[in-house]
């Protein structure tokens, strides 16, 4: 059965930089200084894997909604682009009773990498608007 401890020591094993937020969240720092850090949370039945990519703009949202949609179709392996409370966030979530390291790294490193891609031509778009 997945619980806390088991997350937590997925990332220890999986060799990452983790930090306990509270009991349940993980900030996972990459190794890359330019990468936000990833949160790891886990609100039963479901695990979260989470990355602030950047904070809407308050013009030219509709380019940027049309990129990451397009992004979404063919941009990520696992995951999405998401808005929540006025940020755009990566997003991926798993089935807690079913998941297994290996999902949990090959979601982690998704986002991450994703990241890493995007970034500068989702703020080049918000940059281009302003």
């Amino acid at each position: 059965m997945i619980d806390n401890e088991t997350i937590e020591s997925f990332l220890i094993t999986m060799g990452l930089s983790v930090e306990q937020l509270r009991d349940g969240m993980w900030r996972v720092h990459d190794d890359n200084e330019n990468t936000p850090p990833v949160i790891i949370s886990y609100e039963p039945p479901i695990v979260y894997v989470r990355l602030k990519v950047m904070d809407l703009p308050e013009t030219g949202r509709e380019a940027l909604y049309s990129r990451l949609l397009a992004l979404n179709a063919n941009g990520i392996a696992f995951g999405a682009y998401a808005v929540e409370d006025n940020q755009v966030v990566l997003l991926d979530t798993m089935h807690a009773a079913s998941m297994e390291i290996k999902e949990l790294q090959a979601s982690i490193e998704s986002v991450l990498l994703a990241a890493g891609e995007h970034y500068r031509e989702l703020q080049g778009l918000v940059r281009g608007v302003e």
